[in-house]
């Protein structure tokens, strides 16, 4: 079984495309990852507890925002990064990155539910090339956006995706579970 973590950019009018980055992990590799990420959090934050205070988010870290307002060596948040960026290449992890220009869709199509599609065929691709089944977790921000969400997948489950080279989505199964990211290591 593949876990596939993923999280989204806010909608921002103000920039032209609309971001979901995914990360698929195989059941067995949980421990080995998670192992490294409470490493990092302990490094940082003197203990790796699964608190709101020590998540992980990139914009964060390098903007000094929320829980790093007092980091203010530069260097120091760039390592913290770096070593982010190196669990992220661990062979183990399968990166998915989707980027929608909301420019060029048709007015009816919103940005979220055309990536959205996009990180479902991506994701099931992965796991139809590794012979397995698969599972999307996403962070959850309201109960309005995984409600939505999990009803696209299940469409996208019964009749394929959208559009004329939609694809069959057999290889995800059940519906798209939510968590909140200080609740997840793998969602922060």
């Amino acid at each position: 079984m593949k876990l596939i973590f993923f999280d989204e950019a806010k909608n921002d009018d103000d920039y032209a495309y609309y971001h979901i980055g995914g990360v698929g992990i195989d059941d067995e590799h949980l421990g080995i990852v998670e192992k490294q990420i409470n490493k990092v959090v302990e490094e940082a934050f003197g203990h790796s507890r699964l608190v709101r205070g020590n998540e992980l988010h990139a914009a964060e870290i390098y903007h000094r925002k929320k829980h790093f307002k007092g980091w203010a060596d530069f260097s120091a948040r760039i390592a913290l990064m770096k070593k982010l960026m190196q669990i992220l290449s661990m062979p183990q992890l399968s990166l998915i990155d989707i980027q929608v220009n909301a420019a060029k869709l048709r007015q009816n199509q919103a940005p979220d539910e055309v990536a959205f599609m996009f990180l479902c065929e991506r994701a099931n691709d992965l796991c139809k090339a590794c012979g397995c089944l698969g599972i999307l977790i996403g962070d959850r921000e309201s109960d309005r956006v995984a409600e939505r969400y999990a009803g696209s997948l299940s469409c996208y489950r019964a009749g394929g995706t959208d559009f004329a080279l939609g694809r069959e989505i057999n290889n995800l199964v059940d519906s798209v579970h939510f968590t909140h990211s200080h609740l997840s290591r793998f969602c922060s």
